[in-house]
């Protein structure tokens, strides 16, 4: 609630001051005892009883509630509780919120319920014999508002009709002056108000207050004499006078019986000053308008020089007796009192450009109007005289020892910008009859001090200031002091302000420097503001020192008891020029109990070191865009620090920049950080998600950081020190976003002690992202894998850029399943050893193999993980050491088992062109099918696969024992692909019943292998039961110790008793020896491309019945048909002679028939 509104004209305004009663809110009896009210009910509008005159209505403007107004509420044995309005903008009548957490503290009971606006931490409700009186502040810093007083300016108060009451009336408790002025071209940054007769205008005040009175006020000696108006930055005046701008002052109701003076500063240029010696009076509720007054900088008559002495004697002051008559360099021509004026003048014969040794010393003048072209101010030439304030004007270029001290009713000096740099000396030897003091205005009361120019202090000869301590500071130990500086002013020097109590600090852009102690041990700061550099030029500050040991510029010994530092508006950068900055002690802004508001500006761009370390209650920080700089221990140990934001632009961080933090919850770091040091995130215990993006990351980053779950490597990052995730208890997701330039990260193992241990040790991993090549670094043993021993990991996404899975990366992991993509070419030793529960295993489809490493003892990769399913999308080469290897024993198999699950999945892609020997030894799959794209199927490849029923094989060459022992094999299915079945294929496969042999696609001929027993050399199919084979290509097939087949358990289906259906298709052009010998069928087809029939082929078979679809008979071998049951053969018609001249006759009837 800061602005007035216009009402439609003067004459409205009587309309409006005869407006209905207020309306009655709910609860309108008040609030239980001993709860506060969750919502009060607080209105500033009139209402009808017009001997209550008005109560906010100012001269035809009136007070409105405002979204976001806070007020002071005293209710019952509740003292200074807070209440938000959080509802629309101007209202009469607004509900307020009680403010979670400030709810005030429990004192004596009240005799009625009391309320307070502004809001004011400090503010109170006390007793004076008797009388309930409340202690507000008003406000020494206003801020402008075109035709109104600013924000927060106007203090109002409510009195209920009892204790519990919670339906408040509001009353000003504020009078209002208004300065006009106007001028060309000028704008303003400041006004500086001030009572000439010392009368408190701002600060503390008590106020008693009545449900059915109008507030009294009365200011208390803790208040100030000054009242600052800000215009931000900056408020362009009207040009002329009908155009004047208005500047509104909020005042306690105050008689100004000295009058004031103004002093108005301008963003560029020579400030003005002007002063009224007439009564004024503010009166509360009503304003008090000036005339308009032309802005014109200050300028003074060379030959003149005006004084007021403090009584009403109008004879002229006699001159310090060492003077001689003689106080200026020039003689006095004039010396007289202007009654038109009021004053003394005192007039020369030439411009006056020095006030000699003591010319003014001990004499009763209570003003002065120093010369224009004043040179010099000599030696206790204005010393223990009764001035009230005094203005320096810019020619001024020497201040001797002692000039200045000793003024006890002097609370204001101004000094005017000048081109050359103000010498002002200290005093050493003090004058006879002055009390020792503090330097140059030992023993003047300064409570406002304006300075805009450049000030050098020295010794009392000119050399170089020597001392040290708040008593040489040039404005040391002041006491309350409202400060003003200047838009020329550039160097503040050490010591400057050493021991001043000021309450809100503002550092213009145009200072370059500030020196060392320069404001040491300011107590009572509560808000300090650096403002932008018109130039963008930085600022030098230089440190404090406290008992010879370098400390923050604004250090309090004791802070925890005296720290009020609540707000930092910092829009400007810093060159801190302590040399070791080392500790909370000594960072620019550290060790700060109350500062809850830090506003960071566009300039800028280094956070310092140990800046804002051990900020205790500050909970966000929202760094500026073109910040480049984060220092070492920048933010370290503040506690409550919940939330920063890091822009873009940040390339740098230090070492433990933001180390215990303790309410850090997330935290995300750009790509543009080029370095970030060590331990910059240690001990945030509350830090839940971390994003790094910096390109080298120091040791220990997130060193126990004990609630961390979630943390993202972004692909930027190329190394990340020791330690990073030490003691990182709760951390369960990872990922590593793939680098911009393709680039691996190095990513160094964590210690304890002389041990060392994979980077998340102690990480209980549930999730991982991996999309980058990562090496570990500080592995002296070479045997840490990247998530060795995760035991909780169970989901794992490897992305594009991964190529190698490196030595025991998953070694103990608990993932369930694991897809190996196409990009990954290599994965060595142990990768997946103690995968106890892995079960699923993919590997994606690439044209380029796989190379996948052994089992340190020569087990599988994958011999300790129960798979049940498997896709194989490529090549597997098997390595081990440096060298190719391929397996010999069952255990060494690619994707053999300790103890197979009870069904596994196998599927083989078109890219894969060899299943590697042993692959899937052991594995307990139901049915397989070999795409023909693959090259060979390597010997004992499904060895000792139980569960397999259902094969089919594409494959150009089947070695070795492919199938060795599966003993539950019912169906082989060998596609036309198929060139080459080695020896043993089939071996003790004793369920086989269905063989089919597809046609070639190319016509070539299928060399098949033999079965061996010892010595002996049996058919392929010796161990089979077989009960059909379709046979639809030519079958090579011999025994490699005597090559011919001449025995019944030789042949390609011989002694298959149990086959009784034989499909020959039309590739097939002869029949092998004792193909069929044995076998169970009654009736065979032979197809006319058959052309021979090698011996004993069908011998000892039951076939009864055998059609032929030839013209011309096939040759026959040896015994074909002997001890079969042959009756009946039966050929295509017009052949049967054909067939009986070759002999078929003896072997059956011999009938035709009709295609």
């Amino acid at each position: 609630m800061k602005k007035l509104i216009y009402l439609f004209s003067a004459v409205a305004l009587l309309c409006a001051c005869e407006q209905s009663d207020v309306i009655e809110q709910p609860n309108q009896g008040g609030t239980a005892s001993g709860d506060l009210p969750e919502v009060i009910y607080a209105t500033v509008a009139d209402n009808n009883d017009k001997s209550d005159k008005t109560r906010t209505y100012v001269d035809g403007k009136k007070v409105l509630w405002h979204g976001g107004d806070n007020i002071t509420y005293f209710f019952d044995f509740f003292h200074g509780a807070q209440y938000k309005y959080n509802g629309e903008d101007g209202v009469a009548e607004a509900e307020f919120d009680k403010v979670p957490g400030s709810e005030g503290t429990r004192d004596f009971e009240l005799s009625r319920s009391y309320a307070v606006y502004p809001f004011e931490v400090g503010a109170s409700c006390i007793q004076d014999n008797g009388v309930e009186k409340l202690q507000v502040f008003y406000p020494a810093e206003q801020n402008y508002m075109p035709n109104s007083f600013g924000r927060g300016a106007n203090v109002m108060v409510a009195a209920g009709k009892h204790a519990l009451d919670d339906n408040l009336r509001f009353r000003n408790a504020c009078g209002y002056l208004v300065i006009k002025l106007y001028g060309e071209n000028i704008t303003v940054k400041s006004i500086e108000l001030t009572a000439l007769g010392g009368e408190k205008i701002a600060g503390k005040g008590l106020i008693t207050a009545s449900n059915d009175a109008v507030p009294t006020v009365k200011m208390t000696d803790e208040g100030s004499s000054t009242i600052t108006l800000n215009c931000g930055s900056g408020v362009t005046l009207g040009a002329d006078k009908a155009n004047a701008t208005e500047f509104w002052f909020a005042m306690p109701p105050t008689i100004f019986e000295e009058g004031f003076k103004i002093l108005v500063a301008p963003t560029t240029g020579m400030a003005f000053e002007m002063q009224t010696s007439m009564r004024v009076e503010i009166t509360r509720n009503d304003i008090q308008p000036m005339a308009a007054l032309q802005y014109t900088p200050n300028a003074q008559s060379a030959k003149q020089l005006f004084y007021t002495r403090v009584d009403e004697s109008t004879d002229p002051i006699t001159f310090h007796e060492n003077v001689e008559g003689k106080p200026f360099d020039v003689k006095i021509t004039n010396h007289y009192y202007d009654d038109r004026l009021g004053k003394f003048i005192i007039e020369c014969d030439a411009p006056i450009t020095e006030i000699r040794d003591y010319a003014f010393c001990k004499t009763e003048i209570s003003s002065i109007s120093l010369p224009k072209q004043l040179k010099t101010i000599g030696a206790y030439a204005l010393a223990t005289t009764k001035l009230r304030r005094l203005v320096i004007p810019g020619n001024v270029t020497l201040i001797k020892e002692g000039a200045l001290i000793n003024n006890r009713n002097m609370p204001s000096i101004t000094f005017l910008w000048g081109e050359e740099i103000l010498e002002i000396r200290d005093e050493d030897d003090i004058m006879e009859g002055v009390e020792d003091g503090y330097g140059q205005f030992s023993n003047t009361p300064l409570d406002t001090i304006y300075v805009d120019r450049n000030i050098r202090y020295t010794d009392d000869e000119g050399g170089e200031h020597a001392k040290v301590g708040n008593e040489h500071g040039l404005f040391g130990n002041r006491g309350w002091v409202h400060l003003t500086i200047g838009p020329n002013m550039s160097t503040i020097i050490e010591s400057m302000f050493v021991d001043c109590d000021i309450k809100k600090l503002v550092i213009p852009g145009n200072i370059t420097s500030i020196g060392k102690n320069a404001f040491f041990h300011n107590v009572p700061l509560e808000e300090l503001v650096f403002e932008p550099s018109p130039t963008n030029t930085p600022l030098t500050f230089g440190n404090s020192t406290y008992l010879l040991s370098d400390v923050s510029p604004f250090y309090l010994p004791n802070s925890s008891a005296g720290d009020k530092l609540t707000t930092i508006r910092l829009n400007r950068e810093i060159i801190y020029t302590c040399e070791n900055v080392n500790s909370k002690d000594n960072g620019l802004f550290s060790d700060r109990r109350k500062l809850t508001t830090l506003e960071l500006g566009e300039q800028v761009k280094t956070i310092s070191d140990y800046m804002f370390a051990a900020s205790e209650v500050l909970t966000s920080v929202t760094l500026p865009d073109g910040l480049t700089t984060i220092g070492k221990h920048a933010f370290a140990d503040s506690p409550q620090l919940a939330s920063v934001t890091i822009p873009s632009s940040v390339t740098s961080i230090g070492n433990s920049a933001f180390e215990d933090c303790e309410a850090l919850s997330t935290v995300d770091v750009p790509t543009s950080v080029t370095t970030m040091g060590n331990d910059v995130f240690k001990d945030c215990d509350a830090l839940k998600t971390a994003t790094l993006g910096a390109q080298t990351i120091g040791t220990g980053v997130l060193y126990d950081c004990d609630k961390l779950h979630t943390v993202t490597i972004k692909g930027t990052v190329n190394t990340i020190g020791k330690d990073a995730f030490y003691s990182c208890g709760a951390l369960k997701d990872v990922t590593f976003s793939p680098s911009p330039t393709n680039e691996g990260l190095k990513l160094y193992c964590q210690t304890y002690g002389a041990s060392i241990q994979g980077p998340f040790h102690d990480a209980p991993l549930v999730s991982a992202n991996w999309d980058r090549t990562i090496t570990l670094h500080g592995n002296s043993t070479g045997v840490l894998g990247l998530f060795e021993g995760k035991s909780a990991l169970t989901s794992v996404t490897i992305g594009s850029q991964v190529q190698k899975i490196p030595l025991n990366t998953f070694k103990g992991a608990g993932l369930t399943s694991i897809t190996i993509p196409a990009n990954v070419s290599e994965i060595e030793c142990d990768a997946f050893l103690d995968c106890d529960d892995l079960h699923t295993v993919i590997i994606s489809p690439s044209g380029n193999g796989l190379a996948l490493y052994h089992q340190s003892d020569d087990y599988g990769p994958f011999y300790d993980s129960p798979l049940s399913r498997i896709e194989l999308g490529r090549t597997i080469r098997s390595k081990h050491g440096n060298q190719l290897f391929s397996p010999s024993e069952k255990k060494a198999g690619v994707f053999a088992s300790e103890e197979s699950v009870d069904e596994v999945t196998v599927t083989i892609g078109s890219n894969v062109s060899m299943v590697g020997p042993y692959m899937f030894n052991g594995l307990n799959i139901k049915s397989i099918e070999i795409p023909s794209s693959v090259g060979e199927v390597s010997h004992n490849a499904f060895n000792n696969c139980d569960e397999l029923t259902i094969v089919t094989v594409g494959a150009q060459i089947v070695s070795e024992g492919a199938f060795y022992d599966c003993d539950a094999l019912q169906t082989v299915t060998i596609k036309g692909t198929v060139n080459t079945i080695g020896n043993d294929v089939f071996y003790s496969c004793g369920k086989i019943k269905n063989v089919t042999f597809e046609e070639s696609t190319t016509g070539s001929t299928l060399t098949i292998g033999y079965q061996t027993y010892g010595t002996d050399e049996q058919g392929p199919f010796y161990d089979a039961p077989l009960e059909k084979v379709d046979w639809r290509r030519n079958i090579s097939y011999t025994l490699a110790n005597k090559g011919a087949v001449d025995g019944n358990d030789e042949g390609l289906f011989s002694g298959k008793s149990t086959l009784k259906t034989v499909n020959i298709g039309a590739q097939v052009n002869s029949i092998p020896p004792y193909t069929f010998a044995g076998a169970g069928f009654t009736a065979i087809w032979v197809p006319r491309e058959v052309t021979s029939i090698g011996d004993y082929a069908f011998a000892g078979s039951s076939l009864q019945t055998l059609t032929c679809n030839h013209s011309t008979p096939p040759t026959l071998g040896t015994g074909v048909f002997e001890g079969s049951s042959l009756r009946s053969i039966s050929v295509v018609k017009g052949s049967k002679q054909a067939f009986i001249d070759a002999g078929w006759s003896s072997y059956g009837t011999i009938y035709e028939w009709v295609p």
